[in-house]
């Protein structure tokens, strides 16, 4: 059976970790999906319109939010040495588009590992967590991963914690697809209720 491999995808150097690449993902290959998905099943006016309702999405999040070094990091799983978001993939993103600074922004990796030490040095103003559904690894909900946050002994440490600025996000979110654009709206209405939006 013939098969699609999505072209946000067809950039990655590595499969390790998640996947390296040498370029940070953009929309730009998330329309590209959509449009080549569109033209396989010759719905390309449909495939339009859904990449034009994206913009205009992006764009609305992006004209109503301003900030002043507001700095984040993306936790997607595992409470031992978590995965946290890297440079490269759609976290780093939401952060372009709405001006934040990805403490792990300098990583190639998509989701590169690290220790809760190594975070409490970046000491982020705000941490989005993962909020996933499957079993794979310790604290996989959002509400488990801020419970083990609060708890832990150098995490709760973090001025994000202590100020319980976190925004939940589901793991499809921060992944290159259409619901990174869901992201996006979701942390930026979290700036907003932190007091973090200066739009």
């Amino acid at each position: 059976m013939p098969a699609y491999l999505a072209y946000s995808d067809c950039s990655k150097t590595s499969l390790a970790n998640d996947g390296a690449r040498e370029e940070r993902v953009t929309m730009d290959a998330v329309y590209h999906d959509i449009s080549d998905i569109a033209t396989l099943f010759e719905v390309k006016d449909k495939g339009e319109a859904l990449v034009e309702a994206l913009q205009e999405r992006m764009d609305s999040a992006q004209r109503t939010t301003k900030t002043d070094n507001v700095s984040v990091a993306y936790w997607f799983s595992d409470s031992e040495a978590p995965y946290m978001a890297g440079g490269v993939g759609a976290p780093q993103l939401i952060s372009d588009t709405l001006g934040l600074d990805n403490v792990f922004a300098d990583s190639k990796e998509e989701w590169p590992q690290v220790s809760w030490e190594a975070l409490v040095e970046k000491n982020p103003d705000v941490i989005v967590v993962g909020d996933l559904t499957r079993d794979n690894f310790s604290a996989e909900s959002a509400k488990a991963k801020i419970d083990f946050l609060k708890k832990h002994p150098v995490a709760s440490q973090l001025d994000a914690v202590k100020n319980e600025r976190f925004v939940s996000v589901a793991g499809a979110d921060m992944n290159p697809s259409i619901r990174t654009v869901d992201g996006i709206e979701k942390v930026a209405k979290g700036l907003t209720e932190f007091n973090l939006n200066n739009a």
